[in-house]
């Protein structure tokens, strides 16, 4: 290591034997503090290799990052894993040089390690002259994410030892060329914390516990932790269940879903003489029992603003984005029908694999949505925000648009207000399976499974791709559908 610049060798009270830092587990860190535990506690033997969805993801993010840096011209630094201390050395010599820019730059301080995508030359004193440098990511999405900005504040805070000088902003490069700028103090403190627990988890083996998130589909544990965590079930399977509250409830030895149904208003008394919030528990509790009897329950009801007259027919619309291609829409899917009730009468499926396709794909769904005020019923946010992207990238009347806009009805809210739903989380392949009274998709399944297929159809591999993708498609379609009824009779009926 260049041992040259005080501000790179190890802190005091760092032993030379402990586990390094890496900016990759403050990251993970950010969605699961259990799988760092993990990585630290357990052989890499016993990781689950990623799937075909990840392997594609981590692919194309990484020809992005190729891309977006070539075209920037910056000095590479040669990754070395079995020596990162030349690498730092090298990336030490860049910096001192004042280069306009680094690719892939080595930050080594005591026994932190980061290697941010970018390093940026900007004005401003510093140990290294009348300029310093900011960290920067190169990320293949659409919108930056907080365990992204995390990793790039965790790069500045090496800068700040290293350079002599606090880089004051940070920057992500997304997928579409846009650049987001964030201000470094804003995380600062959070940043240091996060490695503060991370330290004491690689050092003393700190209790981190497992919970059930969205990162758990395609995490390298998951063969560790689901199958156990399945068992109980475990008490992060009850949805709206924070990971603090769980975390106060275990200490109270309150582990499954089965022990928060089993309360009763004793043990709810007792746990708020020692001091334990116990608002929101009995709705936490009608959740486990929902899911631990695999029945819907009802709760209050809610009315829908009423049809307006002669408008009663009905337009349902599904779509997906693909990750690949910084998060484009590449699928819509609608079916119509004229009343509540009524059997579907027009359905279509459209794949958009270019700026033009999705063109032609507005084109087409502003042509059946028609100028009037019947409802168009989704599920989340991604049908409208795949609505909205293709309407950014093509020449539309931005008026006809914003009306077509203003009869989107999000289902999701109106289901979770009128029932307990046997799910692990909301999400619409669970809530589709209650409706249908089918078993809930497996833990390991991830929602959007299938943009392999439209990648392997965009590539022209052997295989029906297509015909997958439209199937696919229209059960969805029928599932919403189908949660649109339930909705009907349960919420706006008297």
């Amino acid at each position: 290591m260049a041992g040259a610049d005080k501000r790179g060798e190890r802190k005091p009270g760092e032993a030379a034997g402990a586990r390094r830092i890496t900016a990759s587990h403050l990251y993970d860190f950010a969605v699961c503090e259990h799988r760092v535990a993990l990585d630290f506690s357990l052989d890499r033997s016993q990781r689950t290799p990623p799937d075909e969805a990840l392997s594609l993801l981590m692919r194309r993010g990484r020809d992005v990052e190729h891309a977006i840096a070539g075209s920037l011209k910056y000095e590479f630094v040669e990754p070395d894993p079995s020596d990162p201390a030349a690498a730092h050395a090298k990336t030490l010599e860049l910096m001192r040089q004042g280069v306009r820019g680094i690719y892939q730059g080595v930050l080594l301080s005591g026994r932190h390690l980061a290697i941010p995508d970018l390093m940026r030359r900007e004005p401003g004193r510093s140990d290294l002259g009348d300029f310093h440098y900011v960290a920067g990511d190169i990320k293949s999405g659409l919108e930056p994410r907080t365990d992204q900005v995390l990793q790039v504040v965790f790069a500045a805070r090496l800068l700040d030892r290293i350079q002599g000088r606090r880089p004051a902003t940070g920057f992500l490069l997304m997928g579409d060329g846009a650049e987001t700028v964030f201000e470094t103090e804003d995380v600062w403190d959070s940043a240091g914390i996060a490695l503060d627990t991370l330290e004491r988890i690689a050092d003393e083996g700190s209790q981190t516990f497992p919970a059930l998130n969205d990162g758990c589909a395609r995490c390298r544990w998951r063969a560790t932790c689901l199958p156990e965590m399945a068992k109980g079930p475990d008490l992060s399977f009850v949805a709206g269940l924070t990971r603090s509250r769980q975390r106060i409830l275990m200490r109270e030895g309150l582990r499954t879903a089965a022990d928060i149904a089993a309360l009763g208003e004793a043990e709810i008394r007792t746990l708020e003489t020692r001091g334990v919030a116990t608002e929101g528990l009995v709705t936490l509790q009608k959740q486990a029992h929902a899911l631990l009897q695999g029945r819907i329950r009802a709760r209050a009801r809610r009315r829908l603003d009423p049809l307006s007259p002669g408008c009663l027919r009905e337009h349902f619309l599904i779509a997906a984005r693909d990750p690949l291609s910084g998060g484009e829409p590449f699928l819509f899917g609608y079916t119509s029908r004229p009343e509540a009730g009524a059997p579907a009468d027009r359905t279509e499926i459209l794949l958009a694999e270019n700026d033009e396709k999705r063109a032609q794909a507005l084109r087409s769904l502003l042509g059946w949505l028609g100028e009037g005020d019947e409802r168009i019923f989704h599920f989340g946010e991604t049908a409208r925000r795949c609505f909205e992207r293709i309407e950014d990238i093509s020449a539309f009347d931005p008026a006809q648009a914003g009306r077509s806009e203003a009869r989107f009805v999000d289902l999701a809210p109106l289901v979770r207000g009128g029932a307990y739903f046997p799910v692990r989380r909301y999400r619409f392949d669970e809530i589709a399976a209650a409706v249908g009274r089918h078993p809930l998709p497996p833990l390991e399944e991830p929602e959007d499974a299938s943009f392999v297929w439209f990648e392997n159809h965009r590539a022209g591999l052997p295989g029906d791709w297509k015909g997958r993708i439209e199937e696919r498609a229209r059960r969805d379609l029928a599932s919403l559908v189908a949660v649109r009824d339930w909705v009907r009779r349960r919420v706006e009926e008297p």
